[in-house]
C-alpha cells in the first residue's frame, strides 16, 4: 500500500507533462484544454481495468469536429462497456464545457491495428 501510494505522484507528473504535450501537438484552444483534463479524470475513475492506457499523444479530431482520445487495450477486441460508459461521461462534459471527445479504442492483440469508436449503438473503425 505505501509503496503505491508514494508512487502516485510521479505517476500523476508523467501524465500531467503527456498531457500538456498532447494538447500542444493537437491545437486545442483553452476551453478545450480544461475539457480534456476533466475527460482524462473520468476515464481514470472509469476505466475497468489498469492496462488500459490512453495515448495521448495519438489525440486527433474526427471529421465532424469531435476530439479523439485513444486507449489502447489489453487483448483483442473493444471494451464495449467502457465505450458505452465513456460515451455518457463524453455527454457529461458535452453538457459542462461544449466541447466533445470521443474513445477511440486499440486492442493490443488485435492483427487488423484499426482503431474502433462506438458511436450510434454500433461500432465504427477508424484508419
Amino acid at each position: 500500500g505505501y509503496a503505491r501510494k508514494a508512487e502516485a505522484p510521479r505517476v500523476r507528473t508523467e501524465l500531467d507533462e503527456e498531457l500538456q504535450a498532447a494538447i500542444v501537438r493537437a491545437d486545442l484552444d483553452e476551453s478545450e484544454r480544461l475539457a480534456l483534463r476533466h475527460f482524462v479524470r473520468l476515464f481514470d475513475e472509469s476505466r475497468t481495468d489498469e492496462r488500459q492506457v490512453l495515448e495521448l499523444g495519438g489525440l486527433s479530431r474526427s471529421e465532424d469536429g469531435h476530439i479523439l482520445v485513444p486507449v489502447m487495450l489489453p487483448g483483442a477486441h473493444p471494451d464495449l462497456g467502457l465505450a458505452m460508459l465513456m460515451e455518457r461521461k463524453s455527454e457529461q462534459v458535452y453538457k459542462q464545457t461544449g466541447c466533445r471527445f470521443q474513445l477511440m479504442q486499440r486492442p493490443a492483440k488485435d492483427p487488423s491495428g484499426q482503431a474502433l469508436v462506438w458511436r450510434d449503438g454500433e461500432w465504427r473503425t477508424l484508419p
